[in-house]
């Protein structure tokens, strides 16, 4: 008995490659869809869009009413001496849409970002993945976002995007600068990393906290402000650990009892200083909010992508 080893005809051949083709294409724009990065969606950020670096500066120092302020353009970095001040009395919004802020030497006396006691800043990121950067290290007795030297900090929200804030010599990563008040600040979303300034022993100079005061070399520390939470947070707030700022640093930001409600697992804390990870002996805290993870929303064109090819394969398949 022989073996039937007649080949299929050439049409069937065709039609099997053609659905194999389909099926394939179809799969890879799936998977070009679901893997697809987010990217900034100027459409979400309602506000005045900047450019560049300059365009920023220049609007947000001088701007003479309450503003948002939406970037549309990549990175925005500031050149030596120049940092982002906010006008006596304003209160503005800071949309980083995705894009990135980085201000690292500011002038002596200078906080990167500049928030007094009668002003206000909010931080968010409409982006669909929030991910939106902020990089602001402080000049000598400044904070990172805050108060200059003996300069009192005002009122800092973070609702998003990734926020890093170091304090120059005697500043609070978010707060005070030198001798300066902590600021009022209400963290509801994104990943905060606050890192206050180191000691001087030598000369009896605490340095500040991580968030709150400035470092001073007065026998009692400058007020510390207040730290609370948005919707995000758990209630009641976890204690923050003794190691939060240690007796070298300026006042810790007091934690009041919060009054939203929200899921345990929705952040997470890291703090230390109680003895020091590093030779400087900083005061450090790192609050991440899990919840703010989006996922990338697709666009209007990957959605027709996937849906054409979707169709051509299903059509390739029954041919």
């Amino acid at each position: 008995m022989t073996s039937d080893t007649t080949a299929p005809p050439v049409s069937n051949v065709r039609q099997r490659l053609a659905r194999a083709a389909g099926l394939g294409f179809a799969a890879v724009a799936l998977a070009a869809l679901v893997g697809t990065p987010a990217r900034a969606d100027t459409g979400t950020c309602v506000g005045t869009n900047v450019t560049d670096w300059s365009s920023l500066m220049t609007a947000y120092n001088g701007a003479a009413t309450d503003l948002t302020f939406c970037l549309v353009a990549g990175a925005y970095t500031a050149g030596a001496g120049e940092y982002l001040l906010t006008p006596a009395g304003r209160s503005l919004t800071i949309d980083l849409n995705g894009q990135s802020v980085s201000i690292t030497n500011p002038p002596i006396y200078s906080a990167a970002i500049g928030v007094g006691a009668t002003e206000t800043l909010t931080i968010v990121d409409s982006s669909a993945g929030g991910s939106g950067t902020v990089e602001a290290r402080g000049g000598d007795q400044g904070a990172g976002i805050g108060g200059g030297s003996s300069g009192a900090g005002g009122t800092v929200e973070v609702r998003g995007g990734t926020v890093t804030a170091t304090g120059g010599q005697f500043g609070a990563g978010i707060g005070g600068g030198w001798d300066g008040d902590g600021a009022t600040v209400t963290l509801g979303g994104g990943v905060i990393s606050a890192t206050g300034s180191a000691e001087d022993a030598s000369a009896s100079y605490s340095g500040g906290a991580a968030i709150g005061s400035g470092g001073t070399s007065s026998s009692t520390a400058p007020a510390a402000g207040t730290l609370t939470f948005g919707a995000n947070a758990p209630n009641p707030v976890p204690t923050f650990p003794s190691s939060y700022a240690s007796s070298s640093t300026g006042a810790p930001a007091s934690v009041p009892t919060p009054v939203s409600t929200g899921g345990a697992t929705d952040w997470s804390l890291t703090a230390n200083n109680g003895t020091p990870t590093t030779a400087s002996g900083q005061s450090h805290v790192t609050i991440v909010f899990r919840s703010t993870s989006a996922v990338a929303v697709p666009t209007l064109g990957q959605w027709s992508l996937w849906l054409l090819a979707a169709m051509w394969g299903l059509r390739q398949s029954r041919a």
